[in-house]
């Protein structure tokens, strides 16, 4: 069965002839809907050509980082990626790092000897190299999810705003038929009915391709904020495995001379029960029981304490 698409109802005939009965608060409500469309639309197409050029940006830094021998290598040739999330990650941590090993975070043609004759990292000053790529994924965050408040605001308050003007156009169309005196009927309150329920639909066209759009787009960019979170991890790991000696810092701990150590001196005479001569610390000792020590001119017992092992008296 084939139907002329020029005999197809389009439903736009009720649509205009609704408009056209619109109230003043509806025609404004329709218009501050369909700006919020313009907005939310032209946010959809940037944030899609956006995420598109991000993730072919990441690609092509990743496929070169996987290429080099060592983790500085990229560094160190000045390579580099324009608009990709990782590559700024990247050089966020080896700026960071050539600062704690060097002094300085530019690349020359001395700074691969130089770093070669640093030595090796201490693990606070790798935590530094760390804190410097949170800090630059922490800007990556914002620059992802900018303006994605705009898509969030069409879709949770443009139900509202359509529901406002519905309303509000039904509340005109029962004031002027109980002002008119005319008894209801439904040839008199079509026509407002009608247009109060415009704002209703315009509001569910701007509402519902804002929810898609964002939907999609906010999976896009937490997946690309997780690649920047498991590329930071995969990165630390390998710059602390290659500039942090865990065993020479710990030989260089266990070496440290005697003089160096804190010395504290023993009491000339212990007091109380049980004293011993200072001649260094006693093995298992022991305390004679608070009757004894009470005996022997102890220091006196705790009252609380000696209260609180009597047994207690049940209530009657």
């Amino acid at each position: 069965m084939n139907i002329p698409l020029a005999k197809l109802d389009w439903g736009t005939e009720g649509f205009s002839y609704a408009f056209q009965q619109a109230h003043l608060p509806g025609v404004i409500i329709s218009g501050i809907l369909l700006a919020l469309s313009v907005i939310s639309w032209s946010v959809m197409f940037s944030k899609l050509s956006m995420t598109a050029k991000v993730a072919r940006q990441n690609y092509k830094f990743v496929h070169g980082f996987r290429q080099a021998s060592n983790a500085m290598e990229p560094h160190l040739r000045k390579f580099s990626v324009a608009g990709a999330p990782l590559f700024l990650v990247y050089r966020a941590a080896c700026r960071e790092l050539s600062m704690q090993l060097i002094g300085t975070g530019e690349v020359d043609d001395t700074t691969h000897a130089r770093m070669a004759n640093a030595g090796a990292l201490t693990p606070p000053q790798m935590e530094t190299v760390r804190m410097a790529m949170d800090r630059t994924i922490g800007e990556m965050v914002l620059f992802l999810e900018r303006r994605m408040t705009f898509l969030a605001t069409a879709v949770s308050g443009a139900p509202f705003l359509g529901l406002l003007g519905t309303v509000w156009g039904v509340m005109e169309v029962f004031s002027r038929v109980a002002s008119s005196g005319a008894s209801a009927s439904i040839k008199l309150m079509a026509p407002g009915v009608a247009a109060a329920l415009v704002t209703t639909v315009v509001a569910l066209l701007v509402a519902i391709p804002a929810m898609f759009g964002y939907n999609f787009l906010i999976n896009k960019i937490r997946t690309l904020i997780l690649e920047m979170h498991n590329f930071a991890a995969e990165l630390g790991a390998m710059l602390e495995r290659q500039f942090v000696d865990y065993y020479a810092l710990a030989r260089q701990g266990n070496a440290a001379p005697a003089a160096s150590q804190p010395h504290y001196e023993q009491p000339a005479a212990s007091t109380g029960f049980n004293a011993q001569p200072a001649t260094g610390p006693v093995a298992n000792e022991s305390f004679p029981p608070p009757s004894q020590a009470r005996e022997e001119g102890g220091p006196p017992i705790n009252p609380i304490a000696q209260q609180a092992r009597r047994p207690r008296r049940r209530p009657v």
